[in-house]
C-alpha cells in the first residue's frame, strides 16, 4: 500500500527556522512503542503545502494491528532537531479513507495539519498448483519435500 501525505503549516510563525521535517515510525508491539524510524523527509518549508506522493510503501497485515507515529521537528540554531508535534494512528484508520490529523505542539497550539491517504498497489496474483501422484517410489521422493 502506498501512502501519500499532504502537510499544511497552519502557524509558520511557530517555526523560527522556517522549515521542518516529518519523521515516520512503526511499532511492532502497540501504540505505546517501542518506535522504529522508517523514513523521514528532507527539509520542508513552512510557507508551502508539502505534498509527498507515494512517500511511503508499507505491507498491510491482517494478522495484527499496525501502529505508526509521525513527528514534526525543526532544526534549532545549533543544528539539533527540536520536537514540535506528533500523532499516533493505526493503518486501519488510513485504509478507511483519507484522514486529517491536527498536529498540536506541547503548548496546545495547532501548528500543522497532515492529511494521509492510501492506494493499494497492483499485484500479480499468485498461481496455485496442486499436484497428485500415485505409486511413487520412496527412492524418488526426497526427504526434504
Amino acid at each position: 500500500m502506498d501512502l501519500t501525505f499532504r502537510v499544511n503549516t497552519l502557524a509558520p510563525e511557530r517555526y523560527p527556522s522556517s522549515s521542518f521535517y516529518l519523521h515516520f515510525y512503526e511499532s511492532q508491539d502497540s501504540s505505546e512503542g517501542p518506535w522504529n524510524l522508517i523514513t523521514e523527509t528532507d527539509r520542508l518549508g513552512t510557507n508551502d503545502t508539502a505534498v509527498l506522493e507515494d512517500f511511503l510503501a508499507i505491507e498491510f497485515s491482517f494478522e495484527r494491528l499496525q501502529w505508526f507515529k509521525m513527528e514534526i521537528s525543526e532544526l534549532s540554531e545549533n543544528g539539533v532537531k527540536v520536537f514540535k508535534a506528533s500523532e499516533i494512528f493505526s493503518i486501519a484508520q488510513i485504509c478507511a479513507g483519507p484522514i486529517i490529523f491536527p498536529m498540536v505542539d506541547q503548548s496546545g497550539y495547532r501548528v500543522s495539519e497532515v492529511e494521509i491517504w492510501s492506494q493499494l498497489r497492483d499485484r500479480t496474483q499468485p498461481i496455485v498448483m496442486q499436484l497428485e501422484a500415485k505409486n511413487l517410489s520412496t527412492k524418488l521422493v526426497s526427504s526434504n519435500s
